[in-house]
């Protein structure tokens, strides 16, 4: 199956809360397309979901090492730590995504 509809579909059962069938997908896609940036940082976010912060730390750096530019990256980053009561290393990370992208929004509601 197209990688493409692999991950979107992946995206669709984030938003609903249905992490195994989400992380499936998602490892599918990454099987495929083992350096997918986009990929790798949809399967940190299931990660996350599960609280296991490191590990997902670790992809989302992976996904950064493929694709620098990318603000999502930094806010996942940001996510992480914030999560886990490391606001340095959060407000580090969201200033990051706001130095790339000025109007992302969800940045400035995590910060507040």
């Amino acid at each position: 199956m197209d990688t493409g509809v692999l991950i979107e579909r992946a995206q669709l059962l984030l938003e609903q809360g249905r992490i195994p069938e989400a992380e499936k997908n998602i490892r599918e896609a990454l099987q495929q397309e083992p350096e997918n940036d986009f990929a790798l940082a949809l399967l940190a976010r299931c990660y996350f979901n599960r609280k296991e912060f490191a590990k997902g730390i670790e992809l989302t750096e992976k996904a950064i090492s493929i694709f620098p530019q990318e603000p999502f990256y930094y806010y996942l980053l940001g996510f992480a730590y914030y999560q886990q009561d490391n606001y340095t290393q959060a407000r580090y990370n969201l200033d990051k995504v706001i130095t790339l992208n000025p109007f992302y929004a969800e940045a400035f509601g995590l910060y507040s």
